[in-house]
């Protein structure tokens, strides 16, 4: 008996990770009878490319209708389709194909100096979050950078990376050279977020 498969794309979400939420029917080709059995939803991403098939969601039909919702999805292009394989007096039939991209999850970076200590060498320690653009956490590793003014012109010196733990890092008595700094936290893309970076704030360490 042959069938038709229909999918829709209802809904789909940047995030870390995004989703989508598909649905549709089987029905008996060439009408609105409700086909039974199962329907596999097929997500394939765009890789070098080239389509590549990463998985699968089986539904079981109810009354010829099936649903995904709220599927994990990495960042990057996607498509999907329902495939109802042959079963029982069925023939086997497929939707066709919906295509969707999920985009990186945009953070604000942020970074407060705590504390200054005069000495040679002298110590700063400063603090911060990386806040997914509606406030919550993000996940990752960020890098805090320290700039020493030389010669009149602004020159890198180090880096202390720091994993983040809810969102919040801190950077404790970090050895620093008498003169004029400034510092500011870097978050590089990584995962399913894109970079962003603070300000910077400068501070100077006189000696003692």
């Amino acid at each position: 008996m042959a069938t038709e498969t229909f999918l829709t794309l209802d809904s789909y979400q940047n995030g870390a990770p995004g989703t989508v939420s598909v649905s549709g029917h089987v029905f008996v080709a060439g009408g609105t009878t409700p086909a039974t059995g199962t329907v596999n939803v097929n997500f394939d991403k765009l890789e070098g490319g080239a389509w590549t098939y990463r998985n699968t969601a089986p539904r079981t039909l109810v009354h010829g209708y099936y649903e995904v919702l709220n599927w994990g999805v990495g960042v990057g292009q996607w498509r999907v389709r329902a495939v109802f394989p042959a079963q029982g007096n069925y023939a086997s039939s497929a939707s066709n194909y919906h295509e969707f991209s999920i985009q990186p999850v945009a953070t604000n970076a942020f970074i407060t100096i705590n504390q200054v200590l005069t000495g040679q060498p002298g110590h700063v320690s400063v603090s911060g979050h990386v806040l997914r653009a509606n406030g919550t956490p993000a996940m990752g590793t960020v890098n805090v950078n320290f700039d020493k003014l030389e010669g009149g012109a602004w020159t890198y010196k180090n880096t202390a990376p720091r994993t983040l733990v809810n969102g919040y890092y801190e950077v404790l008595n970090w050895g620093v050279g008498v003169g004029r700094w400034r510092v500011r936290a870097v978050f590089p893309a990584q995962g399913d977020y894109s970079g962003s970076e603070s300000d910077y704030h400068e501070f100077v360490v006189n000696a003692r």
